[in-house]
């Protein structure tokens, strides 16, 4: 077995030299592809996070985190009173139940 191996590195940068000068014809297409293709490649990314639904197991324990105010009768019955004896109140309580999110 003979090989006839040379790296002589005069051939090696002129090689190198007529790649660069090939390959720049086609750079700015190059460029192109590329950013189309990672444009793509986000799209299709952001659009399979957005359509991702979270998990039973997710929601169970976002629901468990979550203290929810509880109102006993007796503070419901003052309220109730109050909205009765104060006509402000009254029209204001009238305006929060036609519109609850008006300033």
């Amino acid at each position: 077995m003979n090989a006839d191996i040379n790296f002589d590195p005069k051939k090696i940068i002129e090689a190198t030299r007529q790649f660069i000068n090939d390959a720049s014809r086609y750079a700015k297409f190059t460029f192109i592809i590329v950013i189309l293709v990672l444009s793509g490649f986000l799209v299709f990314e952001i659009n399979r996070l957005i359509n991702k639904e979270p998990s039973p197991e997710q929601i169970v324990e976002q629901q468990e985190i979550i203290k929810r105010p509880k109102l006993d009768q007796e503070t419901i019955d003052k309220i109730e009173a109050l909205k009765d004896h104060n006509i402000a109140a009254r029209a204001l309580f009238k305006a929060a139940r036609d519109n609850p999110f008006q300033d």
